[in-house]
């Protein structure tokens, strides 16, 4: 685990034990996630700590979107929203843990940008503007 993960999570860890209603927190938990994107390499940005979510950051063509899925899912978690299309320029949702007695775990959001996608040219428009000039009387 690299230092800015490492020193994100030591903050979310001392946000929620400073917090009674998240006292349960299930460290290892949280850390199999994150250990388990940051082997997606160089596709896995970032992650920063709240003090009820752990923001984050993933970027990819569509496989690679898939995969982060799947680890959130192998780690009991379930979305808020599903991709509708393969197509997505980005993508964000909230992973909560499926099991309800850890709800006091923090949840994750997460946030997807596709690097497959490029600017493409689909046609022209013809716009009628007016034109100004400045004239001095």
């Amino acid at each position: 685990m690299n230092k800015q993960i490492y020193d994100q999570l030591t903050k979310a860890y001392k946000l929620v034990r400073d917090t009674e209603s998240y006292a349960e927190l299930h460290e290892k938990d949280i850390d199999a996630v994150i250990n388990s994107l940051e082997d997606l390499g160089t596709a896995f940005m970032s992650v920063r700590a709240c003090k009820t979510e752990i923001d984050v950051k993933v970027t990819g063509d569509y496989a690679t979107l898939k995969q982060a899925m799947v680890i959130f899912y192998s780690h009991s978690y379930k979305p808020t929203d599903k991709p509708k299309d393969i197509a997505i320029a980005e993508f964000s949702c909230r992973w909560h843990h499926r099991d309800s007695s850890t709800r006091a775990m923090p949840q994750f959001w997460f946030y997807f940008t596709a690097t497959h996608c490029t600017r493409k040219k689909v046609g022209t428009k013809m716009v009628e503007q007016d034109i100004y000039e400045v004239v001095c009387e």
